[in-house]
């Protein structure tokens, strides 16, 4: 274990909602189960190509800045990759979604709306913090963690993802911790959460017969470590990440 709250600056979604019609472009169908998670504050966007890939990326926080964000709003994710990630019109052309898309698909900033949104569409997201936060100085606590690194069990169960990215690197240790301490009958591979300066953590998770992956990256738009950490792993990260996922 380690204490990861020294090594990461969290990235923050700042937005304000723009009701577009995509519905067509994500899938409803595991809706019912996943509200039957206590703990899950919000719907997950679940592209209508994910079952191709079963590629799930684990965010951090979302916060209140003041100017709209929904609280209470279930399909708030669902209207973030909509309207930023599906959207080419949007301000800046949804930098924070492009970025991120760029990175994992190892493309340069050249990428096309078309490349982007074919991301999008093929991959399921949601935060790993289940409660929106103030400002952008609140930094998640370990019953944060603690809670999100559950609902990401659960979540988990339901989608099957094959592989799963985490933006951001604070809070890997707590998913130890709920992993050793709590009867949920997940497992991980030995030694998958020892400290790995400039190294990939990837963390193999097992419950019965099911088999996925966390790939932890410092956050490529939020990280001041990212620019130093990501030549170091870029390799080895996509090595992963191809043998588990096929983009068409």
């Amino acid at each position: 274990m380690f204490n990861s709250a020294k090594r990461i600056v969290l990235i923050f979604i700042k937005f304000k909602i723009t009701k577009m019609d995509n519905s067509n472009k994500y899938l409803t169908a595991y809706d019912e189960q996943l509200s039957n998670i206590t703990n899950l504050k919000w719907l997950p966007w679940i592209g209508h190509q994910y079952e191709k890939t079963r590629l799930l990326i684990i965010g951090d926080s979302f916060y209140d800045d003041g100017k709209g964000w929904p609280e209470n709003d279930l399909s708030a994710p669902r209207s973030l990759i909509e309207n930023q990630g599906l959207n080419p019109d949007f301000p800046n052309k949804g930098r924070f979604l492009k970025k991120v898309a760029n990175t994992i698909l190892d493309l340069d900033q050249k990428s096309t709306p078309t490349e982007i949104e074919n991301f999008w569409t093929s991959v399921a997201y949601f935060n790993l913090i289940q409660r929106g936060l103030t400002s952008r100085k609140e930094r998640p606590i370990n019953e944060d963690f603690d809670l999100g690194w559950e609902t990401v069990l659960r979540v988990a169960e339901i989608l099957q993802p094959k592989i799963c990215i985490k933006l951001g690197i604070a809070g890997i240790g707590r998913l130890g911790y709920i992993i050793a301490n709590e009867n949920s009958g997940w497992h991980a591979g030995h030694g998958d959460f020892q400290y790995k300066p400039y190294k990939l953590y990837a963390i193999n998770l097992y419950k019965s017969s099911y088999h996925s992956k966390i790939l932890c990256i410092h956050h490529p738009t939020g990280s001041r470590y990212f620019p130093k950490y990501w030549p170091a792993i870029r390799g080895e990260f996509h090595t992963e990440f191809k043998q588990a996922v096929k983009f068409d």
